[in-house]
């Protein structure tokens, strides 16, 4: 990294709580992107060690950290970062997109999405903060409730009524859930209904959406609408992740 890269990041700053772990004490201290890392991988060695014992990070992980880092601390470096396309040529990130971590499993895509920069959204930058939605949840209400539990996810989920704003939503594990749901003979879509409207939020409000999946491109593309695939492109930074299960290793 570069002179002028490491300046016009310091440069970069935003309000971080700094955690006393044992007490759960939280101190807000101006700090810059680097200070941000350091918080990040602390809280996450935290949680793994209270959680199973070892914390075990690789290089491809190191790499994921950082990418998510600069992005949830808004930091320009991200978008020089970009997805490379099968056909050739490259889609860049941008910080105005979402988020869409893809790959093998057990390589810590809902953990720091559920955990580590949930947690980091809620005490620092906090326009970026989300919410948090099982698909799966989200499946097995719509089969109980028909569309009323779609409606229910969706206002709990999406709007914020005492601030009058929508959220910015997390989508955990997509392609986890029921692709159809049948209720009272009617067949829903809840990822497709789901999306749609975040697509439409997306396009008039900025309002951003985060996902993580085991699936890569050309299941997404198999087994969901063609809409929603496309719109997948729109709506997000696709971040493919590969590396063995870190749960197993």
């Amino acid at each position: 990294m570069t002179q002028e890269t490491i300046q016009k990041t310091q440069k970069s700053k935003i309000i971080i709580p700094k955690f006393s772990f044992q007490n759960k004490k939280q101190e807000f201290t101006e700090i810059d992107y680097y200070s941000s890392a350091r918080w990040v991988y602390d809280y996450g060695k935290y949680i793994i060690n209270n959680k199973r014992g070892e914390f075990i990070i690789d290089d491809e992980l190191k790499r994921i950290y950082k990418l998510l880092t600069l992005y949830f601390t808004n930091n320009k470096e991200f978008e020089n970062y970009s997805l490379k396309l099968n056909k050739g040529g490259k889609l860049k990130y941008s910080l105005r997109k979402g988020i869409l971590l893809i790959g093998d499993t057990g390589r810590s895509k809902s953990f720091l999405f559920n955990h580590i920069f949930y947690k980091f959204t809620q005490f620092a930058n906090k326009q970026e903060y989300y919410k948090t939605l099982s698909l799966n949840d989200l499946s097995n209400t719509v089969l109980k409730y028909g569309a009323k539990g779609l409606n229910y996810f969706q206002s709990i989920y999406s709007y914020d009524t005492t601030h009058k704003k929508y959220y910015n939503l997390y989508i955990d594990e997509i392609g986890a859930e029921a692709k159809e749901v049948k209720s009272y003979g009617n067949i829903l879509k809840p990822l497709e209904i789901i999306l749609t409207e975040r697509h439409i939020l997306f396009e008039k409000q900025g309002i951003k959406t985060h996902a993580t999946s085991n699936f890569l491109m050309p299941e997404f593309k198999d087994n969901y609408d063609k809409r929603v695939y496309s719109r997948l492109f729109e709506m997000f930074n696709i971040i493919i992740t590969n590396g063995k299960d870190l749960r197993i290793v």
